[in-house]
């Protein structure tokens, strides 16, 4: 009887794993739709880019290139090696596991498959890019507004005490003006 229930508990194991390792299975393809190896490529290109706008102001004698060379090569080989696909791939697999049940991935896949989807993946960033621009041109309007306001409201309030600068966001107010409410004070921990 002992047996029985071993062998039942090795055999409901094993179909969880299975269950696992497809659900593995269909992240991976899911990664592969969405191109997310080419993404960690991109990355370690925008890195490479970023070592060497930090040289830009040195002046590197010529007989020093070939050390700067020696250098860079080290720099570009640690970025390769610590943001590669072999390294990362299985930690991204058991990101999306975690957040996607195996039909939700296989959902996914299919839509980053589908002509729609390769075109969203192809166009996102800019897309991305220009609602960011968007939304940053009207967050200056707003901001722009506010500041109108609260002088104005300073101003016709009779206000009068000098700009100061908010201690929390380092933003200097208007001119003519002063905080609505004191800043708030830090609290001590009732528990300490």
């Amino acid at each position: 009887m002992n047996r029985l229930w071993i062998l039942l508990l090795v055999f409901i194991a094993n179909i969880g794993f299975a269950d696992e390792d497809s659900k593995q299975r269909q992240a991976s393809s899911l990664l592969d739709a969405i191109n997310a190896k080419g993404m960690l490529l991109q990355a370690q290109y925008k890195l490479q880019a970023q070592y060497t706008h930090l040289l830009k102001d040195y002046q590197i004698p010529k007989a020093k290139r070939s050390l700067e060379q020696s250098f860079r090569e080290q720099a570009f080989n640690f970025s390769r090696k610590n943001l590669s696909w072999k390294q990362l791939e299985p930690a991204i697999i058991e990101a999306y596991c975690l957040q996607y049940s195996e039909a939700e991935l296989a959902q996914l896949t299919a839509f980053f498959s589908s002509e729609v989807g390769r075109k969203f993946l192809m166009v996102q960033p800019q897309l991305a890019g220009s609602v960011d621009q968007l939304v940053n041109q009207q967050v200056i309007l707003i901001n722009n507004q506010f500041s109108y306001l609260i002088e104005e409201f300073v101003l016709q309030a009779g206000l009068t005490q000098p700009s100061i600068t908010h201690h929390e966001t380092g933003t200097r107010l208007a001119p003519h003006s002063r905080p609505i409410a004191p800043p708030s004070k830090p609290t001590k921990n009732i528990t300490q």
